[in-house]
């Protein structure tokens, strides 16, 4: 079954992390809703800072279709480092989806490993309409 998580104000999850080292923050969406760009536009922040500015899941990839946001992080000596930008770490990664101005902000998954963006397996193209169903 696919499932999805949606709010009608911004939301999140806290996800403990106990070791140091370098992680990815693979944070899985697909528009099953709209038919169009601009129907559901919000960000996505990790302790703070905004990692995905102004996601339309519809706009990168149509409707019915998996997209990945790969957010590369560290953890050093109480540290977080995300994008350039660093800010203090008490152990709990907080994974926020803020409400914009279009409808209200969802997620299908988040998953956090360690490792780097290179290790994630990778998406597979979506076939496109006119390909399904045909030998």
């Amino acid at each position: 079954p696919q499932t999805e998580r949606y709010n009608e104000e911004t939301f999140g999850y806290e996800v403990p992390i106990k070791e140091e080292g370098d992680y990815v923050v693979v944070v899985k969406f697909a528009e099953v809703y709209f038919a169009q760009s601009q129907q559901k536009v919000f960000d996505v922040r990790l302790n703070g800072h905004v990692v995905v500015k102004d996601l339309d899941i519809f706009d990168r990839v149509g409707h019915s279709t998996a997209h990945d946001e790969i957010i590369p992080i560290s953890v050093k000596k109480g540290k977080l480092s995300v994008h350039g930008e660093v800010s203090t770490f008490t152990g709990k990664l907080h994974v926020e989806f803020v409400k914009g101005y279009y409808d209200n902000p969802k997620v299908c998954a988040i998953l956090i490993m360690k490792g780097t963006p290179d290790e994630v397996p990778k998406l597979q193209p979506h076939p496109g309409p006119e390909k399904i169903g045909r030998a």
